[in-house]
């Protein structure tokens, strides 16, 4: 039996974070895109209005960016700085970046070409109730408070968020969604349209050191059942020797879960793998793959094609804007 072990750090995305831009695989390429030439910033002092971008006659400053990467580690998973690796930070920087310039170039375009009257009810709602649960983020408020993130980058923050969903409508409303069209997509897909799914165990412990004392004992031989009956705080799989029931696909586990056990062989053991329940041993006992029926994948056939059409419409709009980048 195969074994693998070590901490996994996998940070889960959050729909509610500057969310367009990662979907977009690069769309950042375009001729208009320049660099000023002041380098990586090894020899450059960055203050809080030191400029970092430039979006056409927008200028994105060095606190507004850093305001927005803090407010996006605080909602994917409440660390600070000082707990992500020197790459994970780089990481977090280029994409919260990346996603304010083109929630900049979203937020020109609403306001220019479609104007306040197409702000709907049904977004307005929708925005507010996204405010609502991220102004009511206790540890959101509290960087407030103490002045680490101005009030007004929190504010545009939400506005991005708002302005996302917004865009996403406009786009999905300009489309030809009838039975006709998704039908034909279905069909033309039905190879990659086939469903993962997965049979997996697992045992779930409180602390990092249970989960790795476990793996040891489960690495000299002993049953992962009765180590699962006997450890595990998920009662109800405890039961079943950790078997999870019924089999799951991707997206319906936590993302650093399936992000695990959809990159396992059978029958092999992962682990310590955190989410918010705990830590997890995981053990994978089957894949099969199973082609979905028109109306449980019509919703996933829609929303592929209206990110493909904004994917289009904000690489246009790349290609349109000058973009400069001090970095």
């Amino acid at each position: 039996m195969k074994k693998k072990t070590g901490k996994l750090t996998l940070i889960a995305m959050l729909a509610v974070t500057l969310t367009v831009l990662l979907m977009l695989g690069g769309c950042n390429n375009n001729n208009n895109n320049e660099n000023n030439g002041t380098g990586n910033g090894g020899n450059v002092v960055q203050t809080d209005d030191t400029e970092v971008a430039r979006v056409n006659d927008t200028i994105i400053t060095e606190k507004q960016l850093l305001d927005h990467m803090m407010i996006t580690a605080t909602l994917e998973g409440g660390r600070t700085f000082s707990l992500f690796t020197d790459e994970e930070l780089a990481e977090l920087r280029e994409r919260t970046l990346e996603s304010i310039i083109t929630n900049t170039l979203i937020t020109k375009y609403l306001r220019e070409e479609v104007g306040i009257e197409g702000l709907t009810p049904g977004i307005m709602g929708l925005a507010e109730s996204i405010a609502s649960r991220l102004r009511s983020s206790i540890p959101i408020d509290i960087l407030i408070a103490n002045g680490d993130i101005e009030a007004e980058n929190f504010e545009e923050h939400i506005e991005f968020t708002q302005n996302s969903n917004w865009f996403f409508t406009i786009v999905a409303a300009d489309l030809d969604l009838s039975d006709e069209v998704v039908m034909e997509f279905y069909y033309a897909n039905r190879e990659d349209l086939q469903r993962t799914q997965v049979a997996a165990s697992h045992i779930l412990v409180n602390t990092y050191a249970e989960a790795t004392d476990i793996m040891r004992r489960l690495d000299a031989g002993e049953d992962f059942g009765a180590l699962a009956r006997t450890y595990s705080l998920d009662r109800v799989t405890a039961e079943i020797d950790g078997m999870i029931w019924p089999d799951f696909g991707r997206n319906e586990v936590y993302p650093a879960f399936e992000a695990v056990v959809f990159a396992m062989e059978v029958d092999e053991i992962a682990g310590p793998v955190r989410t918010p329940f705990g830590y997890h041993i995981i053990r994978l006992d089957g894949v099969q793959r199973a082609e979905p029926a028109f109306g449980v994948v019509r919703t996933f056939i829609e929303d592929y094609l209206i990110r493909n059409a904004a994917n289009e419409k904000l690489r246009e709009m790349r290609a349109n804007a000058t973009i400069v980048h001090a970095e």
